[in-house]
């Protein structure tokens, strides 16, 4: 938009001159998103790789592993950005289970506030060995964007090794630096569990080390 110049003494003269400064902010601000919108293209996201969400790039530095404890779930909080169908989680198992209970080695997938929302079917027989697990939810599940937490556990004499960040053996501190317990992106929750429990109450969880790489399909 072009604005004529003014005339000294002028009635009014500040009003064209403020419209052609809030123009101009209103250009910059534009040109500032798009640069930024154009950077962000230039990084990976889950869904370039077929995936609606996961913990971080799978590419990054991942080669410590987790233990789970057994009859404990493990919880771990992902962002979702736009409305999904979820029907899988991706478990990379790094040392395999041995005597896992039948029945009792589990995923679900929780809502912001912790209400169970689906959940998969016994994984006691594929995580007695290692890899990439995609693990299937029995009913698929609608959710829209926002934060969506992966419960993980099992039971048995060795439940298995799930890969994470190596950096987070620095403390529980690091990997939920900045969030509330409640908030926390990774925790854990109960103790002598056999099946996931309907709700949990995230501001009861303990955040822990274990940065846990799960990703969402």
């Amino acid at each position: 938009m072009m604005y004529s110049p003014i005339s000294a003494g002028t009635p009014s003269w500040d009003v064209p001159l403020n419209a052609a400064l809030t123009d101009q902010d209103s250009r910059i601000t534009t040109a500032v998103d798009r640069i930024g919108a154009a950077e962000a293209k230039l990084d990976y996201n889950p869904t370039d790789q077929g995936l609606i969400s996961w913990t971080f790039d799978p590419a990054t530095n991942i080669t410590a592993q987790s233990a789970l404890t057994s009859g404990q779930l493990y919880m771990v909080r992902l962002a979702v950005r736009s409305a999904a169908t979820v029907s899988t989680v991706v478990v990379p198992v790094g040392t395999a289970g041995s005597s896992l209970t039948a029945g009792q080695s589990l995923v679900g997938l929780y809502s912001p506030t912790g209400t169970l929302l689906a959940q998969s079917a016994d994984q006691s027989a594929n995580w007695t060995s290692t890899g990439v697990k995609s693990v299937s939810l029995t009913s698929p599940a609608s959710v829209t964007a926002g934060y969506y937490v992966v419960g993980v556990m099992s039971n048995g004499g060795t439940p298995p090794s799930l890969f994470r960040g190596s950096n987070a053996s620095i403390g529980a501190t690091f990997p939920n630096i900045g969030l509330s317990a409640e908030n926390s992106r990774f925790a854990t929750h109960g103790a002598g569990l056999t099946a996931l429990p309907s709700s949990v109450s995230m501001a009861s969880r303990t955040p822990t080390t274990g940065a846990v790489w799960v990703g969402l399909m």
